[in-house]
């Protein structure tokens, strides 16, 4: 359960880095801010019913959220790892 809660939390903060990278800083517009706002809230919440698909929580209902949250989790991979290069080459 605590590295549930753990995973939550940093999960929470590369949501929020995201919300700031990819939607204040491009300045979207009311309605298309919160629909990406809600669509990052709803993958949260997949991924982290991914993590404990197993430990916490059954995989008979499970596996089919798990599978969208952790695929979420390797885009979001990509993401980060996509906007650390485009840093280190406008540097």
């Amino acid at each position: 359960m605590m590295r549930l809660l753990l995973f939550g939390t940093f999960l929470a903060l590369v949501g929020l880095m995201l919300h700031i990278r990819y939607v204040r800083a491009t300045r979207l517009r009311r309605p298309s801010s919160i629909a990406v706002d809600i669509v990052l809230v709803v993958m949260w919440l997949l991924a982290l019913i991914g993590i404990g698909s197993g430990e916490l929580f059954d995989p008979s209902w499970a596996r089919g959220p798990a599978w969208v949250g952790l695929s979420w989790l390797a885009v979001v991979l990509y993401l980060i790892l996509g906007t650390a290069l485009l840093g280190l080459i406008t540097l």
